[in-house]
């Protein structure tokens, strides 16, 4: 009997990238579209398609037969925009998540994976060396989408407690590299191009991003979903294993787009607009709401339960990144 793997969010921008390696791998695998597959600018052909959402729960179900005892991992990539409002938001992520999740177990499928995002975490209004998994959010320092992710995070814990079906959660960071993500690196391009000074002296010390290279992140999904261990219904950072601020960010595209350094210097009226302005940040600090709060978070727990190591840093990724977006007319 043939065994999928079930993914979904395969249009995405990390799911095509994904796809690519399970084509040239020849995985047998399942997808999730909500759309005709010809809408998509992705190649779908070797895979088994599933045209319905996940929030659709009795369209969703009308799969089971077709899928039962074939599946032997699920990797829910699919996510709404942090834009959506809050309804949009639930209904997808809560009772998406929740949908699929059964589903799963309904088709005997043992392994789960989810992918959440460190906005489940939140960010820390001190400095601090990391946030780790134990570190408990302030739920209403959460942005809404925190808020949704961190919900299915704490359903799915409690299912997979007393079901087969078990869950590995990934609080995925900033992912980005070719073939498909751009990522950050557009933010801090568009920060040297509009000579936003006052903006980077402010941050620059922050640490906003925790960027980690797609070909690192789609080697540990790979890792998960085909290995034969089992999940441990546990929590984990998918994030880098720097401590990348803004400042380093910059100083790598600015070497990158032949600017040189100075080019991001205040002048005097700079310099007269840093200073109110770092006023106004030292008061918020003061006030535990940090116009750039620093969030570290420590990928510790995904080297010592899977020998996870990223191996591409942000000084060969972030020029590698630029250079293809760059060709492409991304930037």
């Amino acid at each position: 009997m043939k065994q999928y793997v079930l993914i979904t969010g395969i249009t995405g921008e990390l799911g095509a990238a994904l796809a690519e390696v399970l084509v040239e791998l020849k995985i047998p695998t399942a997808c999730i579209i909500r759309k005709d597959k010809s809408e998509y600018d992705l190649d779908l052909g070797p895979f088994k398609v599933l045209k319905t959402d996940i929030t659709d729960r009795e369209n969703l179900f009308k799969y089971v037969n077709e899928l039962k005892g074939k599946v032997h991992a699920v990797a829910h990539m699919a996510s709404a925009r942090r834009d959506k409002t809050e309804k949009e938001l639930r209904e997808t992520i809560v009772d998406g998540t929740l949908h699929l999740y059964d589903f799963a177990k309904e088709i005997g499928c043992p392994k789960f994976l989810y992918f959440s995002s460190t906005f489940a975490a939140g960010s820390v209004p001190r400095e601090v060396p990391y946030i780790d998994e134990t570190f408990m959010p302030n739920k209403k320092r959460l942005s809404c989408f925190g808020k949704m992710k961190l919900a299915a995070e704490e359903k799915l814990l409690s299912l997979s407690k007393v079901n087969i079906t078990k869950v590995i959660i990934l609080r995925a960071g900033n992912i980005y590299g070719p073939p498909t993500k751009l990522s950050f690196i557009k933010a801090v391009v568009d920060i040297i191009k509009n000579r936003e000074k006052v903006l980077y002296h402010r941050a620059r010390r922050s640490v906003i991003w925790s960027p980690i290279y797609v070909q690192d992140a789609i080697e540990l999904i790979l890792k998960l979903l085909l290995e034969e261990k089992e999940f441990n219904n546990q929590v984990y950072f998918l994030t880098g294993s720097e401590v990348v601020t803004l400042d380093l960010l910059v100083k790598i595209l600015l070497d990158e787009m032949h600017i040189p350094a100075k080019a991001m210097e205040l002048g005097f009226r700079g310099k007269c607009d840093f200073a109110f302005k770092k006023f106004v940040d030292l008061f918020r600090c003061f006030i535990d709401s940090p116009s750039f709060p620093n969030s570290i978070y420590s990928n510790n727990k995904l080297k010592n339960d899977f020998g996870f190591m990223p191996k591409t840093g942000v000084r060969e990724g972030v020029p590698y990144t630029y250079k293809w977006a760059l060709a492409k007319g991304a930037i």
